[in-house]
């Protein structure tokens, strides 16, 4: 994490496995708070109970409360994180969300071919 206190994996890609396509995503962040990398620095003495309250806001809120504590945000280059939609355990609150998630899967997004199976570690289907 050396020099960044945060870190995060703005762009990449949705990736619908039910339809086995995928899509550029920017703002991956926030989709998922886990693009999001916090050094030790950022959390302060955890015994102070200041310092967990900075665990008790959403991802998307980051770059704001960075800001406010004089912390800077580190953009990851590139398109590094290849989020899975649609697999039936992430939560989605509402119907119509699940319903975008799956139109968005059948008709803006790509087929996943070879080489996008293998930029992510894993063997074509």
């Amino acid at each position: 994490m050396l020099p960044f206190d945060i870190a995060a994996v703005r762009n990449g890609y949705a990736c619908y496995s039910a339809q086995g396509t995928y899509m550029p995503l920017n703002r991956l962040d926030h989709v998922c708070g886990s693009t999001i990398i916090t050094s030790l620095r950022w959390w302060g003495d955890l015994s102070d109970s200041n310092a967990r309250r900075y665990a008790e806001f959403g991802h998307m809120n980051v770059d704001r409360r960075a800001a406010a504590r004089g912390f800077s945000v580190h953009d990851y280059p590139g398109r590094g994180v290849a989020y899975v939609l649609g697999h039936g355990d992430n939560t989605y609150a509402t119907a119509s969300r699940r319903l975008r998630v799956w139109l968005e899967g059948r008709f803006l997004a790509r087929r996943c071919d070879d080489e996008f199976f293998t930029a992510f570690g894993h063997e074509s289907e």
